[in-house]
C-alpha cells in the first residue's frame, strides 16, 4: 500500500501548515488536496515534487518519513486556572543524528560498565 499521502499529512502537520494553504499553493481545490492525503487519489512524481516544494522538504524526505523518528516536546503553560494550556512541538530526527545519538549512548554504556568494573575491583 502506498502511504505517501499519509506521510505528506504528517510532514504538513509537523510544519504546522493547513490543508487550505497547501491547496492554494498547488492551485487545486481543498477537496482535491484532501483526497491525496486520504489516499483516495494517485500522487504523481511531479505532484510530489510540488508538494515537497511547498513543505520546504525534498520528495525523498517525504517518501522516507518515519513517524517513529519524530520527537514530541510537550510544553504546558501554567495559568491561574491550572495546567490547561499546551502546545506540542514535533521535530523530525535525521538518520545521521539518530546514528550519532545511538553511538554516543553505546559509548556511555561502555564507559559505565568500565567504571563499575573498576569500582568493584577496589572493594
Amino acid at each position: 500500500m502506498n502511504t505517501t499521502g499519509i506521510k505528506i499529512k504528517k510532514v504538513r502537520e509537523i510544519k504546522n501548515i493547513e490543508q487550505e494553504y497547501m491547496a492554494k499553493q498547488l492551485g487545486i481545490s481543498i477537496n482535491s488536496y484532501r483526497r491525496y492525503e486520504q489516499l483516495e487519489a494517485n500522487i504523481t512524481p511531479d505532484l510530489l515534487r510540488q508538494i515537497a516544494e511547498v513543505l520546504d522538504v525534498s520528495p525523498a524526505q517525504i517518501e522516507g518519513f518515519n513517524e517513529g523518528m519524530t520527537l514530541n516536546y510537550h510544553h504546558i503553560q501554567d495559568h491561574a486556572m491550572g495546567f490547561n494550556q499546551g502546545t506540542v512541538h514535533q521535530y523530525v530526527i535525521d538518520k545521521k543524528i539518530e546514528t550519532l545519538y545511538e553511538n554516543t549512548i553505546e559509548l556511555l554504556q561502555d564507559k559505565i560498565a568500565l567504571l563499575e568494573k573498576k569500582l568493584a575491583e577496589k572493594k
